[in-house]
């Protein structure tokens, strides 16, 4: 048997070789660093620049299962020499004759996977050669653990549900008297000594490395404590506790900083009862040693945060220096060992165009740290030097002065200077911290012990003997050690927070099914808990919402971490089953890049994870993906942490905003329309030569999300196809603004965007920009904005209010959601990841979509080697899917006859044709869903259209096909699964037959279920020779905002057109020349408004029609608008309307209603006021007869298209009791924001 299992494991291994391998065609543009090089182009991968590492790699995962006990190497590398006439931008200096290869194990929640990263190109016989292909070879190997080491020993204690919170001011041994502790409320009378404990970890950041935080009890560990007088059982007045705590100035290898990024404050937690808690280990001085060592080293450190250069990332720098300036910083070297050296660190930065430096100057020693200048990615650089001296005092003088060259502009900025010296081991000068050399023998005077700290939080207490001397041997695993010394003792001080402490019992909430987790501050908890009860009842996902405070008393004894954030994430991760994980987390509020409200108009509401790398304006990266990576190896966001769960963040810094916002994803979740058939691409023109590739991958893109989703409509946006206008104020592309802002305004399921672009718009033209964010208004048919571009969303700079927050903002337009970019990208990585995310976003091959969150996160995991992954988000609610409509809707009859029994002779649509199509709603088996009733809208599209690109900017052309125009649009009743729909086809179709698309939805009655189809068995094209006679244009009736509108009638400035049509043989929308449906406003003829694709038929009745359309910020005076309108016989009408645009933009409130009146336990008020889609502040009282105020109420309304408001009332007072029957005096005030003015009215009301 033992012979089977060996020969049997090596076989196994064997086929589990994975052999990859690719081609190389041709050449594609890279940037590296600043530079774009030209390189070879591999097919199928992505050749990228590792920036940290300064190397070219390709990345590969291949999918495996769950074995820990083998490991994988890379194997019979293949290459293939690289053409020369290629003329790639190499070096060959820069490679070696074999490539670098690091293979990775990794797991995203259930997924297992092996990753490589090869370095691409090697030199064989000085020619460059292309790595081709490789083999994946699996080993048995014993179990390791590939991570960090476990540093803190797992405790078991669960946190006090009680207890009180005090704080420190600094690191070392401090004593809690009995006068203090009955300060803080304690009763120590009654109190067994035995039982007390202190929880936390004071001022030390938490690890961000899992596992490192499970032995702290997710950051609530217990302290190992010293009682002095409480062996009689009791807390008397002389006795006290001796602990050590850690102030917020404690040295962080992850974040290379000895300032907590979080807080100042060191929170600790005592507590009383249940077990007793954890002492130190208290042992005596060890005999004579000889020739111990009488001083060891200890450090002494000045760093302040003041300035973040690049207003990114979370390293933050201290004082600054002009070009030539100088600052002395002072050090005393108290008990220096003398003729010992000192060593001295300096970390500092510049931002300077130039190289510069600083001189580090010490008694008679010096340095320079050389700092580069600064790129056109790369705002500052940074470095570090070290200088071991011998002084003749102990008085340190370390001088500083920054070169740089003579440029003015140039700032040089202290990041720290660290000071270690030998100290002598005596405890007459008070208490200190210091380190050992491994096993070695020491000796202390004049102390009352030495304190040796072990990385699991064991303390062992090292007594003195009768002469106050301790001797010892150093222990290697120590941390570091402590002189105690009884005369000086630190004293804790009474929290901020107040002094008594409950638990929120977070971690029995989050034990409990939290498959959708929000996390928010308090201030905004009503709102998180209006979206949670949504998706309690709409999606069904066990939802909790955790409020920040809840989080950091539960995870970290009220101190402010952003580890406490996931580790209470990952504490319902590991304590729910498979099915009832967390799957999404909302960060659901604003973040800043300032951690500690520094910076003016701060809007820090929920904190994000910000990178190390803090210069560069690609690779520096904000990243919630810190709180789904779950593993016990991961957390610093490496190459190989795979994100669990899918994230979300919902961007709002008000009450008001959040509200809109709850609201906007909760009317998404509900709404329909045939606009969710509809994708729309839109690209940026090239403006080099080599960017053509830009708007041709994009279109690749588009035609392949529609081959593996045909149902969808696919429009397309090129803005190099569209007619550039040059002026003296920039290029513009005043079609591509109008195309983009009708497909908002008509709905499209997503818009993806591919090109140029910044924090204030997208692209060099303007095509998308804060004006129109705001502008927009597409109440219900919110899009998902993709934007595969630069800093479009980056929302952590509180100074900047980006073009993408604007579009997310708007609460009746703009978008639902978007997965775009908050830092720069490159253009190879954005074409990579905007097809994988494509993949996972449309489901490619399935029927089942995931939500718009877990499809980047599949995504992410599927992106390699390189940091920009991390500087995509998804804005928006996380627990949120893209409302594309599933199920089937078919198209079966023609004219009464099956298409089956149907030749091509006969399925063909003519010009003028009376029509009549049928069909059903079927389910995945063509089979008839005759429990469906609702409505059915029919798109028929003319043949596709071949348009070629204009070159605007002079580098070449690209040609394509976009979809056909818009024959006819109508809609029709479904009854019991059944449709059919009559028209007449347009004069106007282009005449050359070809294959005409018929698109279908389909929504029920109860507007629950949303249905698909699409049909292209069918030609379209000729004309019927024997029409029916039609000279007759159509009636065209014309209103503004609403059809009480009379001619004259005055407007605001931003009215809404509505038009309603009839023609016995219905209206042409097909856009045949000149036969546009079409306004003019104020005769100005040269800039028509084109509204074909706003018209749609009435239900069931092609000869009836209507269209809106919002006009935008008019001019004050009188207009007129005229709409002409061809019929599909091509005969015109005209209809026009005077109206008056009013100076006045005061609010005005109409009139105030409510219903019922009387009432019992709840009316609603209706307030009709003159501000059409605008935000409005409202404030309600309700007073009795006697002028006493029963209830008052602030709220935000949004009145979309028309103008009256709701406002709800439950008949209670604010106390929450119901009022009295009788009569009540209501008074409204509202307030408009954009005019700043008021309006007050009053009401009665009675309740019954």
């Amino acid at each position: 048997m033992r012979l089977l299992t060996l020969f049997f494991l090596p076989v196994c291994l064997w086929s589990q070789q994975i052999d990859v391998q690719w081609n190389w065609q041709g050449t594609e543009k890279i940037h590296v660093g600043d530079l774009l090089k030209r390189v070879p182009k591999a097919i199928g991968h992505t050749v990228f620049y590792e920036e940290e590492h300064q190397r070219f790699a390709i990345s590969i995962s291949k999918q495996l299962g769950d074995n820990s006990n083998i490991q994988y190497s890379v194997e019979n590398v293949q290459t293939q020499e690289v053409q020369s006439d290629l003329e790639v931008d190499f070096d060959l200096d820069q490679f070696a004759a074999s490539p670098h290869t690091m293979v990775y194990k990794t797991k995203g929640r259930d997924v297992h996977q092996v990753v490589v990263q090869i370095e691409p190109f090697i030199v064989k016989n000085n020619k460059l050669h292309a790595v081709s292909g490789f083999t994946i070879v699996p080993h048995s190997v014993k179990q390791l653990v590939a991570q960090r080491v476990q540093r803190l020993a797992l405790i078991n204690s669960m946190p006090p549900q009680s207890g009180y919170r005090f704080e420190v001011n600094q690191t070392g041994i401090h004593k809690i008297t009995a006068a203090f502790l009955r300060d803080l409320g304690m009763p120590i009378s009654t109190i067994n000594p035995e039982t007390l404990k202190i929880f936390g970890r004071g001022g030390k950041m938490l690890s961000l490395i899992n596992s490192e935080n499970e032995g702290v009890n997710y950051g609530f560990s217990e302290n190992h404590l010293q009682l002095v007088g409480m062996d009689d059982g009791s807390i008397d007045d002389e006795d006290y506790i001796l602990f050590y705590a850690y102030g917020s100035t404690e040295w962080n290898d992850d974040s290379q900083t000895a300032v907590n990024l979080y807080h100042d404050q060191a929170h600790y937690i005592i507590s009383y009862g249940g077990e007793n808690g954890l002492r130190v280990n208290v042992q005596q001085s060890s005999a004579i040693i000889d020739n111990p060592q009488t001083s060891a080293s200890v450090s002494l450190h000045t760093e302040e945060d003041l300035v973040n250069i690049a207003q990114m990332g979370r390293k933050w720098l201290g004082d600054s220096f002009l070009h030539n300036s100088s600052k002395n910083y002072s050090f005393q070297l108290t008990n220096r060992k003398a003729a010992t050296a000192v060593d001295i660190k300096l970390a500092a930065a510049a931002s300077a165009t130039g190289g510069s430096y600083f001189d580090l100057n010490v008694e008679n020693a010096s340095m320079s740290l050389n700092l580069a200048a600064t790129q056109t990615l790369k705002r500052a650089s940074e470095g570090t030097i070290s200088l071991s001296t011998t002084l003749a005092s102990n008085d340190l003088d370390v001088q500083l002065r920054y070169d740089a060259s003579g440029f003015s502009s140039a700032v040089g900025y202290l990041d720290y200077i660290r000071v270690s010296y030998e100290r002598i081991l005596s405890g007459d000068l008070g208490q200190f911290g210091f380190t050992t050399t491994n096993s070695n023998a020491y000796y202390a005077s004049g102390v009352d012990a030495i304190w040796e700290l072990l990385p699991n939080g064991t303390i062992q207490v090292l007594g003195p003997n009768s002469n106050r001397q301790v001797y010892f041997t150093s222990n290697e695993n120590a941390d570091r050690y402590h002189v105690h010394s009884a005369d000086d003792v630190y004293s804790p001080k009474r929290s901020e927070y107040g002094d008594t402490f409950t638990s929120p019992q977070l971690r029995e909430r989050l034990s409990n099914e939290a498959e959708y987790i929000i996390i928010t501050h308090d201030d905004f908890a009503e709102e998180a808990n209006k979206l949670a009860a949504h998706h309690r009842t709409h999606t069904g996902l066990k939802s909790s919402v955790l409020t920040l405070s809840e989080i950091y008393d539960d995870f970290s004894v009220g101190n402010i971490d952003i580890m406490a954030i996931r580790n209470a994430i990952r504490y319902a991760y590991l304590n729910n089953s498979d099915d009832n994980k967390p799957k999404y987390v909302c960060l659901f509020g604003d973040t800043s890049y300032d951690y500690k409200d520094r910076i003016p108009n701060n809007n820090m509401i929920v904190p994000t994870y910000h990178s190390l790398n803090s210069f560069h304006l690609a690779n520096s990266y904000m990243s919630d993906d810190f709180y789904a990576v779950m593993d016990s190896n991961e957390g610093e966001l490496g190459f190989y942490d795979r994100m669990d769960l899918a994230v979300g963040r919902i961007l709002f810094d008000t009450k008001e905003g959040a509200l809109a916002m709850v609201d906007k994803s909760i009317d998404y979740s509900l709404a329909n329309g045939d606009w969710q058939n509809t994708f729309t691409i839109l690209s940026d023109d090239p403006d080099e030569d080599w960017e053509s590739v830009i708007q041709e991958r994009l279109d690749e893109l588009g035609e392949e999300v529609i081959a593996n989703k045909p149902f969808l409509n696919l429009q397309k946006v090129h803005s190099d196809a569209f007619e550039q206008v040059i002026s003296a104020s920039g290029d513009s592309y005043p079609g591509v603004n109008q195309a983009l802002e009708n497909q908002f305004i008509q709905g499209t399921l997503a818009i993806n965007y591919f090109g140029h672009g910044g924090e204030s718009g997208l692209a060099s033209e303007r095509i998308f920009d804060k004006e129109l964010a705001d502008r927009l208004y597409n109440p219900g048919r919110f899009p998902l904005f993709i934007t595969s571009t630069c800093e479009f969303s980056r929302f952590d700079n509180p100074e900047v209010y980006t073009a993408g927050e604007a579009s997310f903002a708007n609460p009746a337009g703009g978008v639902i959601g978007l997965i775009s970019t908050t830092r720069q990208i490159y253009v190879g990585n954005g074409i990579t990841y905007n097809k994988i995310i494509a993949e996972h976003l449309f489901a490619y091959e399935l029927d089942d979509y995931p939500t718009i969150s877990e499809a980047l996160r599949l995504s992410k995991n599927d992106f390699f080697g390189t940091s920009q992954k991390r500087i995509i988000f998804f804005i928006g609610d996380p627990a949120l899917k893209l409302a594309i409509p599933q199920g089937r809707v078919d198209l079966t009859h023609l004219n009464g006859n099956e298409f089956e029994g149907l030749d091509d002779e006969n399925k063909q649509l003519r010009a003028l044709d009376r029509v009549n199509l049928a069909g059903q709603v079927s389910d995945k088996n063509g089979e008839i869903q005759d429990d469906f009733s609702g409505e059915v809208v029919l798109t028929i599209f003319d043949k596709e259209l071949e348009k070629t690109t204009l070159g605007n900017d002079g580098n070449g052309t690209f040609t394509f096909n976009t979809l056909g125009n818009v024959v006819f649009k109508g809609n029709a009743e479904v009854n019991n699964g059944f449709w059919n729909i009559e028209l007449v086809i347009p004069k106007d179709i282009s005449l050359p037959l070809g294959q005409a698309r018929i698109s279908m939805y389909a929504v029920s009655n109860d507007k629950s279920s949303k249905k698909t189809g699409l049909f292209t068995d069918l030609f379209i094209g000729g004309i019927n020779p024997n029409p029916e006679m039609d000279t007759q244009g159509p009636i065209i009736e014309l209103y503004l905002d609403d059809e009480s509108f009379e001619n004259g009638d005055m407007t605001g400035a931003n009215p809404i057109l509505i038009a309603r049509f009839s023609d016995e043989n219905g209206i042409n929308t097909s856009g045949g020349l000149g036969h546009e449906l079409l306004a003019v406003l104020d005769g100005m003829t040269q800039n028509p408004i084109v509204l074909n694709n706003f018209y749609r038929t009435s239900l069931g009745d092609y000869q009836t029609g209507s269209l809106n359309y919002l006009l935008n910020d008019l001019s004050p005076g009188s207009h007129t608008l005229s709409v002409t309108a061809w019929d599909t016989h091509n005969n015109p009408s005209t209809q026009a309307i005077d109206f008056v645009v009013s100076s006045e933009n005061n609010i005005l409130i109409n009139a105030i209603y409510n219903v019922p009146n009387p009432f019992e336990t709840q009316t609603i008020f209706w307030v009709s006021h003159n501000k059409p889609r605008e935000l409005i502040q409202a404030n309600i009282i309700v007073h009795d007869i006697n002028g006493k105020k029963v209830w008052e109420q602030n709220k935000t309304l949004y009145s979309g298209t028309n103008t009256n408001s709701e406002i709800m009332w439950n008949g209670q007072s604010n106390d929450g009791t119901l009022v009295n029957k009788g009569l009540y005096l209501c008074t409204i005030t509202l307030n408009s924001t954009l005019s700043n003015t008021t309006h007050t009215e009053t009401h009665r009301i009675i309740r019954n």
